[in-house]
């Protein structure tokens, strides 16, 4: 099968039928007709359906609604939203679909109905970009530009490219994913025309890549000052003052630049349609015995409620803060990982270096600045009777070794107490026992966290593995 063969096979399975948008059509004009008949507020107001079954570049299978309800009212705030527009609409819409509250920063609704997602998300009737008040205000002028800039066919190339940043696991611009959004997923069909030539580009790209899209023109210098500390940036053609790809993380960069290669090199259908791997218990542990590494696991309990974006935001925080702890107590910390089922629990798994456990003193490194940093710190080691040392190393730093003060990094996890929690998220369970962790995990999440489990182990993700076998699996 030809490279071309296989896209076009995908293609053929990732495209909506004409049903499919129908049926979300259906579903938008229902709960359009819903909220006009509802809404009673004193400034202009329409409703307006974006996102990407507005653009047509939406998945079959995933033909979510992002239907914005644009007011005339520059005034208005969280507490106005809520109140005026959201309360007396939650009301209305229980009663004919499963209705929740959501939001972050800027409170929505999310209305389900007949299998589709559809939010509804109040914001400031923008005439022109330079008007906005919110970052959702933002969203319609997405909708316009991409809609006149990418014809038919690039519409499909489009939907290619999401599926495969979906499959190797970085589709995505919330916290959880810090990844390609499907707005950055279309800009870039509009900079380098289809699928494959986006791929090719991406290939080559590095860190702090600096790529214009439209009638954007700054030099590149002076973008990587705007946005300081971006892995990637690519301002926005809608408003060059925000950067399209600032949600993307070092991590999902480089995955981008990886997959991009090795899929040209070995196409194969698993980069799309990916099928991870779920090991029984037995042998993840014979996996991590036999590489000597241990795995510290810390299970969450959520407040019910809690954003996403908010729970993913304070994981991800929380697990950085016992790393820094872990490495100050001399382990060497070889890749961590964190999870959540977005309703009521969390999980971070930290993958640490068996010997670095077992050993009984740890090695410190002073200041590299010669001269009265390393006088203090020889000065502060020099009569621990826990230390051998200190010396100055051949390459001038100087070191001490520190008898460690705790051998069981489950018992230096506990000690924290308090600090491992957040107001949303309390620490249940610390522990380096797979069989106790899983013991404390409700059965409708026992499938998802052994598979996130996993990939702790394994760490090969299956896009990847999936190279290794391309000669029989295109």
């Amino acid at each position: 099968m030809t490279i071309q063969e296989l896209l076009d096979e995908v293609l053929r399975e990732i495209r909506p039928t004409e049903e499919e948008i129908g049926k979300a059509l259906s579903i938008y004009e229902d709960i359009k007709e819903a909220v006009l008949k509802e809404i009673n507020i004193p400034y202009p107001f329409k409703i307006e359906l974006e996102g990407s079954v507005a653009k047509g570049t939406a998945l079959s299978g995933e033909l979510d609604l992002d239907i914005f309800l644009l007011i005339k009212y520059p005034e208005m705030g969280k507490e106005w939203i809520i109140k005026h527009v959201v309360n007396p609409l939650v009301k209305t819409l229980s009663s004919r679909y499963r209705t929740q509250l959501r939001y972050a920063s800027h409170p929505y609704i999310r209305v389900l109905s007949s299998g589709v997602e559809a939010d509804i998300v109040p914001a400031y009737w923008a005439a022109t970009v330079e008007e906005i008040k919110t970052a959702v205000d933002r969203t319609p002028f997405h909708t316009r530009y991409i809609k006149k800039s990418l014809t038919e066919s690039q519409k499909d190339e489009a939907r290619l490219l999401k599926k495969f940043f979906k499959g190797v696991g970085i589709y995505g611009a919330e916290i959880r994913v810090q990844g390609f959004s499907g707005y950055l997923s279309e800009l870039l069909i509009v900079k380098y025309g289809d699928f494959l030539n986006t791929l090719r580009n991406i290939g080559r790209w590095r860190l702090r890549q600096v790529l214009t899209v439209g009638d954007v023109d700054e030099d590149p210098k002076t973008l990587r000052l705007l946005f300081r500390d971006h892995p990637l940036i690519i301002p926005d053609p809608v408003d060059p003052r925000r950067n399209a790809a600032a949600a993307v993380s070092r991590r999902s960069l480089a995955i981008a630049i990886a997959a991009s290669t090795f899929f040209l090199r070995s196409p194969t259908r698993k980069f799309f349609f990916p099928k991870p791997e779920t090991l029984p218990l037995e042998a993840l542990e014979e996996t991590l015995r036999r590489s000597r590494r241990r795995l510290l696991l810390l299970l969450y309990g959520m407040r019910p409620g809690t954003p996403p974006d908010v729970s993913w935001g304070e994981l991800r925080k929380v697990s950085r803060k016992v790393l820094n702890m872990l490495k100050e107590q001399g382990y060497e910390v070889i890749d961590w990982s964190v999870w959540s089922n977005d309703e009521d629990l969390a999980a971070a798994a930290i993958d640490i270096d068996e010997e670095s456990v077992e050993r009984e003193y740890e090695v410190r490194d002073g200041p590299r600045i010669i001269g009265q940093p390393v006088v203090s710190f020889i000065s502060k080691y020099l009569n621990r009777e826990d230390a051998l040392g200190p010396w100055i190393s051949q390459e001038g730093i100087p070191k001490v070794l520190l008898a460690r003060r705790r051998s069981n990094p489950v018992e230096a996890l506990k000690d924290l107490g308090k600090e491992l929690s957040t107001p949303d998220l309390e620490v249940i369970q610390v522990t380096d026992s797979l069989e106790e962790f899983l013991s404390r995990v409700d059965v409708k999440d026992k499938g998802k966290i052994l598979q996130w489990l996993t990939e702790a182990v394994v760490k090969t993700p299956s896009w990847l593995g999936a190279v290794k076998t391309s000669g029989s699996d295109r």
